[in-house]
């Protein structure tokens, strides 16, 4: 696994640190409380221009992970996320196994996209700078993303839940996605990947 130069870019998954950071003003318990994130409950679409004047909207369908949020330090906010790159849907069954090939996402090595944070920090726009270390086909890069959070609730069948949501950018050849062999060096993708995520984690306990 290569380690690539630090890029203040955000993240595929780092949005899920953000219920660190605000669910912990709802917590009394001084312990870390623990929150799944509901692959059913949450969607992680990402598209790319296609032609120039097209959009591919894609989608991954399995992903698991957990955050461990600390009531008193919203900094202290841990994440550990896995999207399974294998459940990548493109809505069409030829193009998914061209992009899950080496020449794209490689997933017969890469199986999983992962996203471990670092630190969580209040950016003073109602919104928190999470840091972490997102790897993707191999590669992992320090990255910090900017995450909007959209409330706690309860849910009944479920328990409490708390959900947030962000949209980004990044460029795929900031890890390795290059397509070089389908593409014959023809321009027929875009490098910038626009990421959208809406995300539910359940409470664990």
């Amino acid at each position: 696994m290569s380690q690539a130069p630090a890029r203040h870019v955000p993240t595929l998954l780092s949005v899920l640190a953000l219920a660190g950071c605000l669910t912990s003003a709802a917590q009394a318990s001084p312990n870390p409380v623990v929150y799944r994130v509901n692959p059913t409950l949450s969607t992680v679409e990402f598209s790319l221009s296609k032609w120039t004047v097209t959009r591919q909207v894609s989608l991954f369908r399995a992903l698991e992970g957990t955050i461990a949020l600390s009531p008193d330090r919203p900094e202290g906010a841990a994440v550990d996320i896995r999207v399974d790159a294998a459940s990548l849907d493109t809505r069409n069954e030829t193009r998914d196994d061209v992009v899950r090939s080496e020449d794209f996402l490689h997933v017969s090595a890469h199986r999983f996209i992962r996203f471990r944070s670092t630190s969580v920090r209040r950016n003073g726009s109602g919104s928190f700078d999470v840091t972490g270390d997102l790897t993707l086909r191999g590669v992992t890069r320090r990255i910090v993303a900017p995450v909007r959070f959209l409330g706690i609730t309860r849910a009944e069948g479920l328990g409490e839940l708390a959900a947030f949501e962000t949209s980004f950018v990044i460029d795929r050849r900031d890890f390795g996605v290059l397509g070089s062999r389908w593409s014959g060096g023809r321009a027929i993708l875009g490098d910038e990947v626009t990421v959208h995520l809406a995300i539910t984690a359940l409470r664990a306990d």
